[in-house]
């Protein structure tokens, strides 16, 4: 490579370096917090067990008992709240012992409000809301992650900055990967000044962690861009399938729909390797006139493919799956490439350390260029 093409790759890796650096920082902690988060909740125990609620595990249910309990939980809530209106249901997978609820409640002044209702699994007992953690600091943390509580404009500032990481990457590689034969792969010269210290550290966390940042920059920025794409797609898509017919349902009218535990069993008998993770009731993204169904299939990586699934308000029992295109499939699979939930304990310490080592990555590439700057 010619000297003048070398100094201008080097020009665009240390100012591609410096932009995202502090972002690169706050994700390369948040990411390896996150990639652990789920272990951490799980050990905090996020439901403090009262004494009068036995945890049973979903294992040991068969469908006509799940169908028993969502129904249960389903009526507990209505007496609880007979005014207000069923709007989703996030049924308890096999690490959790309760059900979630979220309902819209209209208060004095005639304003709508979303309020979330945890129910245990088992014994449809409403759980009082003061025992519930929900994981707020996993919650706050992966807002931050993933848009700096900014919303959309946080995502699309994340996926410039995951473009220009890459760049970064790809442009560091290319300017000092001929220079690593020149010396032992790997060594750190301690015994010079600590300018040459810190560049030789600089080399070798760009080296040994390239392609694990490759990977985040890329499926982060699927994730990002890819995430708002696909929404935007299966919101045009279940508007144009259930845009047949319009309905609207009264807030008293929450009694006359069918019953969760109901769906799920029809749900079972055409689903049978599937589970339901939210059931949507009329109202959301897919329309006044039909349920919505998310649900993960098993697998490996299929499990992070959402199912899509609707079903007309007069015969739910009929459920029709939306086919997604590959491009959205392929998005869902970054995820767990992106956050390291598949493989166990191994991917997740390689994920966190390799994660950290980008932060240190940024930091270092800060430091040296201020040292050079301040030099002039």
């Amino acid at each position: 490579m010619s000297p003048k093409w070398t100094k201008r790759l080097l020009s665009l890796h240390r100012w591609t370096g410096l932009i995202t650096g502090i972002n690169i920082l706050i994700l390369s902690i948040t990411g390896a917090y996150l990639v652990v988060a789920e272990d951490i909740d799980a050990w905090r125990e996020a439901i403090p067990q009262n004494e009068s609620i036995e945890e049973s595990p979903l294992t040991a249910l068969n469908v006509e008992s799940y169908t028993n309990s969502l129904n249960i939980a389903y009526r507990t809530l209505l007496e609880h709240y007979p005014e207000a209106r069923l709007q989703r249901v996030r049924m308890a997978q096999q690490d959790s012992i309760q059900h979630e609820f979220g309902l819209l409640q209209t208060d004095e002044l005639g304003t709508e409000h979303f309020e979330r209702y945890y129910v245990e699994a088992s014994s449809g007992q409403l759980i009082d809301d003061t025992h519930m953690h929900d994981h707020s600091f996993t919650h706050w943390v992966l807002e931050l992650h993933a848009n700096l509580f900014l919303g959309i404009f946080g995502i699309l500032f994340l996926a410039i900055i995951g473009s220009l990481f890459l760049i970064s990457c790809i442009s560091g590689l290319l300017v000092y990967f001929p220079y690593t034969f020149k010396l032992e792969l790997g060594r750190v010269r301690w015994e010079k000044r600590w300018p040459i210290i810190l560049g030789d550290w600089h080399k070798l966390l760009g080296l040994s962690s390239l392609v694990f940042n490759i990977l985040i920059a890329l499926s982060g920025v699927a994730l990002t861009i890819g995430f708002l794409l696909s929404q935007m797609w299966v919101l045009q898509t279940l508007q144009e399938r259930t845009s047949q017919q319009s309905l609207e349902i009264p807030l008293s009218q929450t009694r006359s729909l069918t019953k969760p535990g109901n769906i799920y069993q029809a749900f079972s008998k055409e689903f049978e390797h599937a589970s339901i993770e939210t059931l949507y009731y009329p109202g959301g993204p897919q329309g006044e006139n039909h349920y919505l169904i998310l649900a993960n299939a098993s697998g490996l990586f299929t499990e992070f493919i959402p199912l899509v699934i609707t079903s007309p308000i007069h015969s739910p029992q009929e459920l029709s799956q939306l086919q997604l295109p590959l491009w959205i499939q392929a998005v869902a699979i970054s995820a767990p490439i992106h956050f390291g939930n598949f493989g166990g304990w191994p991917i997740k310490i390689l994920y966190v350390l390799l994660g950290l080592s980008s932060g240190l990555l940024s930091c270092s590439g800060a430091l040296l260029y201020a040292r050079k700057r301040f030099r002039k």
